[in-house]
């Protein structure tokens, strides 16, 4: 057999896994598409995901097993579905994750509250620039999650790098 560089046997391993997938993912698609119809209009929001083990056992021979499909709320459809509800008019840039700081051990909501200021969404107004969701470790950990809204991906994507870190001390 002729000395093949690994990188080759894996690019080729790699396109034969997508080849066995295929039959799985064309499956799971309209099983997904079907359950989405089904249960969209109770529960917006909703998504699938779909769990295949791979089991080989050589190199180059795979088994693809099926074994079972997932619904849940997932990491971004919570924050898209905060600002679908809280911001009217159609859904603007905005940008969410985690913040976990020592700095933040012991803070209250209130404290974080009053370091941003007019910049915390005030659902009265309609004003502001950050919703905060997932504050219950705050004050055990100093993590929370947050939202920056903006009027460009650019200017929300800064706001969670630049301001907020200033802001939070």
């Amino acid at each position: 057999m002729p000395d093949i560089p690994s990188a080759l046997v894996g690019f080729a391993t790699r396109l034969d896994l997508e080849a066995r997938l295929a039959p799985f993912a064309h499956t799971a698609g309209g099983a997904g598409a079907m359950f989405q119809r089904s249960i969209w209009t109770t529960c917006p929001g909703f998504r699938f995901s779909w769990v295949y083990p791979v089991s080989r056992s050589t190199e180059t021979d795979f088994t693809v097993h099926f074994t079972e499909c997932n619904g849940r709320w997932g990491g971004t459809s919570t924050p898209m579905h905060l600002v679908d509800r809280v911001v009217l008019g159609p859904r603007p840039p905005y940008r969410a994750q985690e913040v976990v700081s020592p700095k933040l051990v012991g803070e209250s909501f209130e404290d974080l509250a009053a370091a941003l200021g007019d910049r915390l969404f005030d659902h009265r107004t309609r004003h502001g620039r950050y919703l905060l969701y997932n504050v219950g470790p705050l004050q055990r950990f100093g993590k929370l999650a947050v939202i920056a809204l903006g009027s460009t991906q650019a200017e929300a994507d800064e706001a969670l790098q630049y301001d907020l870190p200033v802001r939070l001390g």
